[in-house]
């Protein structure tokens, strides 16, 4: 990265930004899909979006804060592994967390069980981690 320059940075860091949007309307999308057309759900596309956009604002918040806590008294710590190991269980369990609470909002958005809403908000999240992941590929690779 300390080759690239400021102009190449700037614009790998928009690219990604624009790849995470897409991915994230990718997410939403596909929740909406199936929990109208396989779950039978009744929600609306703009009121899912609203609730998970902000779910997930506020969320990538506290994931950076943690995180930021979590490098800082890692190198503090002269590279102690345990702190890693701390902090990567707290953020496995606020992730496991979050994957609730978009569970609970999508049952609530659609009125059908949690099991259900588990299931789509999963089948969302591959569908938006593989076609991100892809298309964060090729822009890597492109730029």
């Amino acid at each position: 990265w300390a080759d690239l320059g400021f102009g190449i940075v700037l614009i790998r860091g928009l690219g990604f930004g624009i790849i995470a949007l897409i991915s994230t309307l990718l997410f939403i999308g596909v929740v909406h899909l199936f929990a109208q057309t396989f779950f039978g759900g009744d929600g609306r596309f703009a009121y899912t979006a609203h609730r998970l956009y902000t779910l997930f604002t506020g969320r990538a918040i506290l994931f950076a804060i943690i995180s930021f806590v979590g490098i800082i008294l890692y190198f503090s710590g002269g590279g102690n592994e345990t702190n890693v190991v701390i902090f990567a269980a707290i953020l496995g369990i606020f992730a496991f967390f979050t994957l609730f609470t978009s569970a609970s909002t999508v049952k609530k958005a659609y009125r059908f069980g949690i099991f259900s809403a588990l299931i789509v908000v999963v089948i969302g999240l591959v569908s938006a981690l593989v076609l991100g992941g892809l298309g964060g590929f090729l822009f890597a690779n492109a730029v």
